[in-house]
């Protein structure tokens, strides 16, 4: 996504960009990543309601469903600060769950 002249990657735009491009990539971008939010979910859906579906669709369902679910997780932590007071209990007793 593209956000404050700075892209995905975290490189700087070219200054040769046509003005129109940055908006036009960073739609395809959000596009894109809804659709494959939206597919996890679908084939989540399929596998429940006990649809015939390949192995290799829910392994990568499965993988798919994990990254998301991390993704919220590390959204939930505040990035100011490592050792934040959500992480406190966890570091005392020494457990992750």
């Amino acid at each position: 996504m593209v956000a404050h002249g700075v892209s995905v990657f975290h490189l700087p735009l070219s200054p040769s960009l046509p003005p129109s491009l940055p908006p036009f990539l960073s739609s395809y971008v959000k596009q894109k990543a809804d659709w494959w939010t939206d597919h996890a979910h679908y084939n989540r859906e399929r596998i429940k309601r006990g649809a015939t579906v390949d192995k290799t669709v829910c392994k990568k369902n499965l993988g798919r469903l994990t990254r998301l679910w991390l993704k919220a997780e590390q959204a939930l932590i505040p990035s100011s600060h490592p050792f934040s007071p959500l992480l406190w209990p966890f570091l005392i007793s020494g457990t992750t769950t």
